[in-house]
């Protein structure tokens, strides 16, 4: 699961998009590993205009979604192996015939007005800095999610995923 609870988008024809946010793995029903932190980067290109201040959550359904996130500073979009489909309240939207998909991102808006179509490509970045700063020097996502570096930041994050 990736929780990315403000993300900003801009545009006026080229739009970027960026924030930052937690990566987690659910080991068993009510055991998560510790986040790994990590920055969504987006650029787009299209009919559209406006800012907008969005929360989202992204569902990663299959091992092979978060391996690609953790190994390969998983893309989401136009160029991302997996499969993604999103839900919202008029954040985006796009569509697939796979209905089986890898990646299922809820997004909510929380303040502004943006209108338009894009087409745009995203890249989830590992925040070395902030993965080094809270288990040590030399974290890795990897290590983090495997439960080999442990930290009691997110005791409260992970209690309220498991109810």
């Amino acid at each position: 699961m990736v929780i990315l609870p403000e993300v900003v988008k801009a545009s006026w024809f080229a739009g970027a998009e960026t924030g930052d946010g937690v990566l987690l793995a659910r080991h068993a029903p009510s055991q998560w590993s510790d986040p790994s932190f990590l920055t969504l980067a987006a650029a787009s290109f299209g009919l559209q205009l406006g800012i907008q201040n969005t929360s989202i959550l992204l569902v990663l359904r299959t091992p092979g979604a978060l391996q690609s996130i953790i190994k390969h500073q998983g893309k989401v979009g136009a160029d991302f192996g997996a499969t993604v489909v999103f839900y919202g309240m008029g954040a985006e939207a796009a569509t697939t015939s796979n209905l089986g998909a890898d990646i299922v991102a809820f997004a909510a808006p929380n303040v502004g007005a943006y209108m338009g179509g894009s087409l745009e490509g995203s890249v989830l970045i590992t925040r070395r800095d902030l993965n080094e700063a809270v288990y040590g020097v030399g974290a890795t996502p990897q290590g983090i999610i495997a439960g080999k570096r442990k930290s009691g930041i997110a005791q409260s994050l992970k209690h309220a995923l498991t109810r």
